[in-house]
């Protein structure tokens, strides 16, 4: 069985376990999905809010200044790949209960990629 045609698409997620409190530790699942008809090598990107210290990750990161990254060479079709992030969520007065804080996860390459959407923030 061949597939019908070439499709480019990656696909990332950032999930939060659970909801976050001041001055505890919390944990983000990223997720790069493979959703096309090729094979892929994917860079996923991960910038922490100013509001949390990063603990660690698994598998570990490539750090660049604000940046985590995770290089995955030949994602199949249909495959996903999973990180567990885990970092520390700064006391009061830098957080407080009901602030809103933005981390952002991006996906690579994009070019003719067949479902694009730019990003997800948490």
């Amino acid at each position: 069985m061949q597939p019908i045609a070439i499709v480019n698409d990656l696909m990332i997620q950032l999930n939060i376990n659970g909801r976050g409190r001041p001055g505890f530790n919390g944990s983000y699942i990223l997720n790069v999905s493979n959703n096309g008809t090729t094979i892929q090598n994917a860079i996923a990107k991960l910038k922490l809010s100013e509001n949390i210290d990063s603990i660690s990750t698994f598998p570990s990161a490539i750090i660049s200044n604000d940046t985590m990254s995770w290089i995955f060479n030949n994602v199949e079709p249909n495959e996903q790949k999973t990180v567990e992030i885990y970092f520390h969520y700064k006391e009061p007065p830098v957080n407080n209960i009901g602030d809103t804080l933005f981390s952002t996860a991006t996906i690579s390459p994009i070019l003719n990629d067949t479902f694009l959407q730019i990003m997800y923030q948490f």
